[in-house]
């Protein structure tokens, strides 16, 4: 059987779907959004579509089932507790009712990453910091996101950046960024002639505004590559 999106699961459910072979599971007029929540996530065709996760793989933008709910990761923080081991401080954010909620999970704890639909976009310009315009990679339509739902976006992305954009049931929920992205350097200390070192390091300012700790060879006009899961230098591209 092949592998539906929530998107189409939920249509499915909801006795959306055209093709003769669905038929709707039930009818959730009149029930509340929880239970609704709890009928798409508990049918057949979602349970098969998600994977265990480490807390510690999470990522900013998932979509994961915690507490028997759809949520978006917007935040997170490895906190450590002393004897009683790691933890992360995390935000969500419920899918069907919108509410924001802080959660503390353990760093040991399984998660369930639910497949969402991705589409391919590509970041034309912010007008604003809650105006962030994309264009669909294939369609080349555009829509307009806001600070919440772009995230990082705005501190690694540079105009033509490929993302892509999490969907469900037809609305987007959060921005997936590229691991990695190549950003010029525009403000840094010179360089020190004959530096090798690398755990002498200093703060060099990107073209997004960016700020990272970077080795002392970096000047001005070079291209670094840096990884957006931690805002930490990877390698210099070109100089």
């Amino acid at each position: 059987m092949a592998l539906l999106t929530l998107c189409e699961i939920t249509h499915i459910i909801l006795g959306h779907n055209v093709e003769t072979h669905y038929k709707p599971a039930c009818s959730l007029t009149g029930i509340s959004l929880y239970r609704q929540q709890q009928i798409i996530l508990d049918h057949p065709y979602v349970t098969e579509s998600y994977e265990m996760i480490k807390a510690t793989e999470m990522k900013k933008g998932m979509v994961l089932k915690v507490d028997g709910k759809l949520v978006v990761v917007l935040d997170y923080q490895h906190v450590k507790l002393g004897k009683g081991g790691a933890v992360l401080q995390t935000k969500f954010k419920d899918v069907l009712e919108g509410n924001v909620t802080n959660k503390r999970i353990r760093s040991e704890e399984t998660l369930e990453d639910v497949y969402v639909d991705r589409q391919n976009y590509e970041y034309l310009y912010s007008a604003g910091p809650d105006e962030h315009v994309l264009m669909h990679k294939e369609t080349f339509d555009q829509i307009t996101i806001d600070g919440e739902m772009f995230g990082d976006g705005p501190k690694y992305c540079k105009p033509n950046t490929d993302v892509q954009i999490q969907f469900f049931d037809g609305k987007p929920l959060a921005v997936d960024l590229p691991n990695s992205v190549e950003l010029e350097v525009i403000d840094t200390a010179p360089e020190l002639k004959g530096a090798t070192a690398t755990n002498q390091y200093k703060p060099a300012t990107l073209e997004t505004d960016l700020i990272i700790a970077v080795p002392p060879f970096i000047k001005l006009g070079d291209v670094l590559r840096v990884d957006t899961r931690s805002g930490e230098y990877i390698e210099r591209v070109k100089n």
